[in-house]
């Protein structure tokens, strides 16, 4: 079955489930706080969230992240720093 993917968005609704995702992955922490020195990150409004997975994964939205295990964000943060 192919990959499915979901893009969310902080709003007011989900900004507490937003912020416990960053602060328990101590790697996404750290890139949140380094764009946000830097002046490139205007804080949680400006952050989203994209799920590829099974429909099943997907599906759950935030929830699908919460507890996240630390190895799969480090896996990936080449991808989240960007070029």
């Amino acid at each position: 079955m192919p990959d499915c993917q979901r893009t969310i968005a902080c709003t007011p609704n989900n900004a507490a489930q937003m912020q416990a995702i960053v602060k328990s992955q101590p790697a996404l922490l750290n890139v949140v706080k380094s764009l946000q020195t830097q002046g490139l990150f205007p804080g949680l409004r400006g952050l989203s969230i994209t799920l590829t997975g099974s429909p099943e994964f997907v599906q759950q939205g935030l929830d699908a992240l919460t507890p996240l295990p630390v190895d799969s964000i480090e896996r990936n943060l080449p991808a989240l720093k960007g070029p």
